[in-house]
């Protein structure tokens, strides 16, 4: 998923930092974001050969507060699972 970068601040919302987030997530997780912007009219998705192209000027602050919530919860899925796989590879060292 592709955005434009705007100047724009949301007042809870770091847009630059979800941005990068967002970049940093798999393809799975921008068909999500996806669904969640459908469910606005006023922001337009614009598809090219590249991916999804938005403005992120057009995005409701209430969106970007959605899609906070989503990648937080990403990043504490990945810190479970990460913590999980260590436990498990120590529990496999002891019985090996």
């Amino acid at each position: 998923m592709t955005s434009s970068l705007s100047t724009a601040n949301s007042s809870t919302v770091n847009r630059t930092t979800l941005l990068q987030s967002i970049h940093a997530m798999e393809p799975k997780e921008h068909i999500t974001i996806g669904t969640i912007l459908r469910k606005y009219q006023q922001v337009k998705l614009n598809e090219n050969k590249g991916g999804i192209v938005i403005n992120m000027a057009t995005i409701p602050d209430e969106a970007l507060e959605e899609i906070q919530k989503f990648v937080e919860y990403i990043h504490d899925q990945q810190k479970v699972l990460a913590k999980i796989e260590n436990e498990t590879n120590t529990y496999k060292q002891f019985f090996q």
